[in-house]
Parts: structure tokens; C-alpha cells; sequence
């Protein structure tokens, strides 16, 4: 009868270090889990912010060309060559506007995302 007991006991402590090794387990793979999709937004977020700093500079330079066309529009205002440039450059500048702005919500939206997921990890 004590063996019988004794092995009763054992079974029950076994059964309950499973339960508690497959919780360990859960909880371990939930945080590399977290860790591998927060390195994921933290180089998504760094390669965002390259681009953009990369647009904000070429934006820059873009506004130089158009004010340099504009100075020479004014010195010769009939030269067709110099107007297809102007409208050109304008042209560009709207569209790496739209990128900046574009690239801005995005960095937005990950920097959220990013720390709603280190708020389900600290919970």
C-alpha cells in the first residue's frame, strides 16, 4: 500500500512539473517571439528613416534647381528649355513631398506599433 502511495505521489509530481515546463516553455516562446518582431520593426524603421533623410536631402536640392531656374526664367523669360526644366524639377519636388509625407506616416504607424508591442511584452 505505501508503494502504491508513494508511486501515486510521484506520478502527481511528475505530471504537475510538465504542466509547469510546458508554461515555462509557452511563455519563453512568446518572448522570442515579441524580441524577433521588435528587431523586425526596428529595422524596418531604420531602413524608413534612410529613405527618408535621403528624400528630405534630395527635396532639398530640388528647391535649390528650381530657384536657380527661376533666376535664369528671369534674366531670359522666353527660353522654352529653361521652362520644360522648371515644370520638371516642380514636378519632382511634389513627388518626393508625397514620399516625405508618405514615409513620415509610415514611421508614425511603426513607432506605435512598436510600442504596443513592448507594452504586451512589460505585460
Amino acid at each position: 500500500m505505501a508503494m502504491e502511495t508513494v508511486t501515486f505521489i510521484l506520478l502527481m509530481l511528475t505530471t504537475m512539473v510538465r504542466r509547469e515546463v510546458e508554461k515555462v516553455k509557452n511563455e519563453v516562446m512568446v518572448v522570442f517571439i515579441m524580441l524577433e518582431i521588435k528587431a523586425i520593426l526596428l529595422v524596418k524603421t531604420f531602413s524608413l528613416k534612410l529613405d527618408y533623410n535621403k528624400n528630405l536631402k534630395n527635396y532639398g536640392e530640388l528647391i535649390a534647381y528650381k530657384e536657380y531656374y527661376q533666376e535664369l526664367l528671369k534674366d531670359s523669360p522666353s527660353n522654352d528649355y529653361l521652362k520644360s526644366k522648371l515644370a520638371s524639377v516642380q514636378l519632382e519636388i511634389q513627388l518626393v513631398s508625397g514620399l516625405i509625407t508618405k514615409q513620415k506616416l509610415e514611421i508614425a504607424r511603426l513607432k506605435k506599433f512598436k510600442l504596443e508591442v513592448i507594452g504586451g511584452m512589460i505585460e
